[in-house]
């Protein structure tokens, strides 16, 4: 997240999406986030949830909020 939050500006993108190893890596991740987040909307998930579901489902989760989200609703 380092090179993101180095560019100073808005990165032209609907949302950042960031896929995690495992599920220690991705609370760590949205821990970093908490703490310092991004311009942009930013969501993760797990490998392990694409393998068993299609990008587009409820896989998705946004730093801070509960639950999870699909692709569509991240960026909005």
């Amino acid at each position: 997240m380092a090179g993101y939050r180095r560019a100073g500006r808005l990165v032209p993108v609907g949302a950042v999406l960031v896929i995690a190893q495992d599920a220690e890596r991705e609370e760590r991740l949205r821990a970093n986030l908490l703490r310092g987040p991004l311009q942009n909307a930013v969501a993760t998930t797990r490998r392990q949830f694409l393998y068993r579901h299609w990008p587009d489902e409820q896989v998705w989760q946004v730093p801070g909020e509960s639950g999870k989200r699909r692709l569509i609703e991240v960026g909005s």
